[in-house]
């Protein structure tokens, strides 16, 4: 099996922020996932409205709110990032037909 060494508060916090903003913005559908693999990668999924492609780097910026968005400060992505980059990872937004995917990867320990 496939380990990641994390900060268990800071991991915590950055899956409640993608799993808030799921639940703000999806219609009916909130998937969390984890794939395994190296790199470790935790996904979530919703079937609200996604995140237009121009925006999909800009929504990791601190206080960036999705053009329309009425709905909170533009920091929960944004600390989801530096959870993930503080591990040695990455965040990023999953290209997807309908909705919204944002995956954090994190590096596996040996």
């Amino acid at each position: 099996s496939l380990m990641a060494r994390v900060w268990p508060e800071a991991v915590r916090r950055a899956v409640d922020n993608l799993l808030s903003n799921a639940l703000k913005y999806g219609q009916t559908v909130v998937v969390l996932a984890l794939e395994d693999g190296a790199p470790l990668r935790l996904s979530v999924r919703d079937d609200g409205p996604g995140i237009p492609e121009s925006e999909r780097e800009a929504v990791f910026e601190p206080f960036h709110r999705v053009r329309g968005s009425v709905m909170g400060f533009g920091l929960g992505l944004a600390l989801v990032k530096d959870v993930a980059l503080s591990h040695g990872g990455s965040a990023f937004v999953r290209p997807s037909s309908a909705g919204a995917c944002v995956v954090v990867e994190l590096p596996v320990s040996r």
